[in-house]
């Protein structure tokens, strides 16, 4: 529709029926029918930026008429919030202006207060389409520029100096404010202000805004005591001025100052008619010469201690040092105390007291006990061995010395000393095992002694009594093979069988590990056994070998056996087998191992092959032995008469890693061949030993065990089992009465400790090692044992065969129902 006149108009309209819309207005101009003015500002607005409150700033703002009519301003006004903040200088009012012309008009800001300001200029015209046009205008009020002084510190203590001497201290001074800073000058007040001095920025100085200057002060005390001044900075900071910093100190005179260390001290226990020194340390602490005129001994037990050095005195400069030294030397028994009395010319500690002490104890002596007292070895088969180890214990207080160990009576020939013998030494507290075998040359029961001289004062000789019983047709074990499994691994510093083996107690595992290039095995860990290593073999030129470990006892459940190696192979293979029937104590005898350099060959020089031959002796009736090949990247053929158990190889190429594992029984005792074939020439190393058969425990043999511990007491065996009610208190000498563990010792330790414990009857025995962050590193036993005194060691090792580092661990030993604790401290 046509607007008639300027203003706002109605769109609307309706729909024959509901529905989404949308609506759009649009105003249409008609062109102008004639000449019209055009107003226009340059420029069109204007910050005047920061003035000082009550300044002023002024700005000329160019009117335009870009019209062809002549434009007509009816005013020219300031309006705003800030309005009075602004004013019109010159150009304002009303005026006009023909087609192209211009006119200035002169606005100023001037603010009366703090902060930002707005208003605009505002020209109302006959501009038909900018009848009002605003120049919009803003600034802010700025503060007046002001100097602000800031001193750090706002005092100083100079401390104690002597008389005589200097100390200077900087003054840092800072203009924080607006202005420049005119610090005028700087002086002393107070009451000892011919002992400080300003050396520095006296004469004064100016700050521009945000810097620093210094002034120094300097206190030089002339006679003693506590002094002070103030230094007093003048300056044209208006709310600041002066700025007042406290000066203090304390000048001392020249003396010296007498300090010994220690304090005191106690010599311990020190045998009578022995003696032990100690130095006491005397120092000067002071500021002029110290003068020890001399040190003597008082108190009850004086004659009983002496001055070895120092007792005439010494002169000691300012920091210096020298010792007095005094040495106990009881007579008598019992508890000792004197007094060494130090005398110097500190003015204040003309005497300095330390008080000894120390306990006179007689002579330490070695104690023997040997246990057990007698033994008898059972029946052994004419022409082998049976070994048993006695262990001879010091329970003094001094060093045992055992200079003999002598076999005697009728059948000493058949008894023999193989580990262990005189002479040698036992330490308070510690024990040496002596092993003696019985080897019978003919059948029937024989005996013997076992004296053992020492020179424990009060039991020179110890007799054990020794006794078995010569048999021509004793029984023989067997060693059964039992279980198998193998694993492989490819750059990896570790290496476990892919399967777990069974757990049987009693039953022997034994561990062939071999890689390339070799890598010789750090550790074996598996089914909670120690691994013993056996032996390892490079190949003659260095490019694979092998490592054999076993383990036996009451394993902790089936589980898989992992090797870890001294560096990372490129490939490796790990084989474990488990046998039955092998010796408990003593499963391996002989051992041989080469390589193409020969036996025990070097890992170099050597020359590739296809075939191998070694002799190994074995010791005994119904041994099984064992060979083990590694050959790189190959495949074998045993011997003759060899049962090849498994045959792995890992990885491919030049690189891949082979390992076959044989054995057989031999019924008689003698040389063996352990010989076999290799597909092709390569390099190859060889390890063959002796696995030794047990001896079964018949009832009748247990029986003869039991009565052998307990007859000797009074007691009786029937039936296999132990009847008691006749045996007196020296039951207890044999059988531990309650659980119990002694101390772990040594300890502090390295590389080894050893935790003792008694169980009175059949338990099972958990022992665990934890960190100080109660993690666990070792669990070193979780099996049931028989009654009577044991002992575990562990060789600082986490259950991954890992050397732990130095520090403190704790033990948890749990005896059936009962636990204990205990602290282990491994220094290295």
């Amino acid at each position: 529709r046509m607007a008639e006149t300027v203003g706002t108009y109605v769109l609307d309209g309706t729909f024959n029926s509901t529905v989404d819309w949308a609506v759009v207005g649009i105003e249409l101009r008609s062109a102008p029918s004639g000449p019209a003015p055009d107003i226009a500002a340059l420029p069109p607005g204007h910050d005047y930026g920061d003035l000082v409150v009550g300044s002023s700033g002024s700005k000329v703002f160019e009117i335009r008429n870009d019209g062809d009519a002549s434009l007509n301003v009816s005013s020219s006004t300031l309006v705003g919030v800030d309005a009075g903040s602004f004013s019109i200088v010159s150009g304002g009012g009303a005026f006009t202006l023909a087609p192209a012309a211009s006119r200035n008009i002169d606005v100023s800001f001037t603010p009366g207060t703090v902060g930002a300001k707005s208003a605009s200029l505002r020209l109302a015209s006959d501009d038909p389409d900018e009848g009002t046009l605003d120049i919009n205008l803003t600034g802010n009020g700025t503060a007046v520029p002001v100097p602000e002084i800031t001193v750090t510190p706002v005092s100083h203590d100079y401390g104690s100096l002597l008389v005589g001497t200097s100390s200077t201290k900087s003054y840092q001074v800072r203009n924080d404010g607006t202005a420049n800073l005119t610090v005028s000058g700087v002086s002393l007040s107070g009451v000892n202000t011919a002992e400080f001095s300003i050396t520095r920025g006296g004469a004064g100085f100016v700050l521009t805004p945000a810097s620093v200057d210094t002034i120094e002060a300097r206190f030089t005390p002339a006679t003693a005591g506590g002094k002070s001044a103030t230094l007093v900075i003048a300056n044209d900071d208006s709310d600041e001025n002066p700025v007042n910093v406290a000066l203090s100190g304390t000048a001392t005179v020249p003396a010296p100052d007498i300090a010994v260390t220690p304090a005191s001290h106690d010599y311990g226990n020190v045998v009578v008619l022995t003696s032990a020194t100690r130095k006491f340390v005397v120092r000067n602490n002071g500021t002029a010469t110290l003068t020890v005129s001399g040190a003597l001994l008082t108190g009850a037990n004086a004659a009983e201690f002496s001055i070895v050095r120092g007792a005439g005195g010494f002169v000691l400069p300012v920091s210096a040092v020298d010792t007095v030294e005094v040495s106990f030397n009881p007579q008598t028994l019992g508890s000792k105390n004197a007094s060494l009395e130090i005398a110097s010319d500190d003015p204040d500690e003309a005497t300095m007291s330390v008080a000894l002490s120390g306990t006179a104890v007689a002579q330490p002596t070695p104690d023997i006990a040997v246990m057990p007292a007698s033994h008898d070895y059972g029946p052994v088969s004419i022409g082998t061995s049976a070994a048993f180890n006695f262990k001879v214990k010091n329970t003094g207080q001094a060093t045992l010395s055992v200079s003999a160990t002598t076999l005697t009576g009728s059948d000493a020939a058949q008894f023999s000393v193989t580990s262990g013998g005189a002479p040698f030494s036992v330490a308070a507290g510690d024990s040496q095992t002596v092993a003696v075998s019985f080897t019978p040359t003919s059948t029937g029961i024989k005996s013997a002694t076992l004296s053992i001289t020492s020179d424990d004062p009060d039991e020179s000789q110890v007799d054990v009594v020794l006794s078995g019983t010569g048999d021509d047709a004793p029984p023989i074990g067997e060693i059964v093979f039992e279980e198998v499994t193998s694993g492989g691994s490819t750059n990896a510093n570790s290496i476990t069988t892919e399967t777990a083996i069974t757990e049987v107690a009693g039953h022997l595992y034994v561990a062939t590990i071999t890689s390339k290039k070799y890598e010789e095995v750090a550790t074996v860990v598996g089914l909670g056994l120690t691994w013993t290593k056996v032996r390892n073999q490079c190949s003659g030129r260095n490019q694979t070998g092998l490592d054999i470990w076993y383990a036996t006892g009451t394993p902790a459940g089936d589980g898989t056996v992992t090797a870890i190696f001294s560096e990372v192979p490129k490939n490796a293979v790990i084989a474990v087998v488990r046998y039955s029937g092998a010796d408990a104590i003593n499963p391996v005898g002989n051992i041989v191992s080469g390589n193409s350099n020969g036996v025990d060959g070097t890992c170099s020089g050597g020359t590739d092959g296809s075939a191998y031959v070694f002799n190994l002796n074995t010791t005994v009736p119904n041994a099984f032995v064992v060979g083990t090949v590694a050959m790189r990247q190959k495949t074998h053929t045993p011997g003759a008469g060899y049962s090849e158990r498994v045959e792995r190889m890992q990885g491919s190429g030049g690189s891949a890693a082979s390992l076959a594992f044989m054995d057989q029984e031999i019924a008689t005792a003698g040389s063996v061949t352990i010989d076999g074939n290799i597909s092709a020439t390569t390099d190859w190393s060889v390890i063959g030993l002796e696995l030794i058969p047990g001896i079964p425990v018949t009832a009748a043999a247990r029986e003869l065990t039991l009565a052998s511990l307990v007859e000797p007491l009074g007691g009786s065996i029937v039936d296999g089992e132990l009847l008691a009610e006749d045996l007196g208190e020296e039951l207890s000498v044999s059988l531990p009465t309650e659980f119990s563990m002694s101390p772990n010792y040594p300890n502090p330790f390295n590389p080894s400790t050893t935790i003792e414990y008694a169980l009175p009857t059949a338990a099972r025995v958990e022992l665990i090692i934890y960190n100080v962050r109660g993690q666990q590193v070792r669990t070193l036993l979780n099996e049931v044992q028989e009654a009577g005194f044991r002992s575990v060691a562990w060789h600082g090792r986490d259950d991954s065969g890992i050397q732990v580092g130095s520090g403190i661990y704790f033990l948890r030993l749990r005896l059936g129902e009962r636990a204990f604790s205990g602290r282990l401290s491994l220094q290295k």
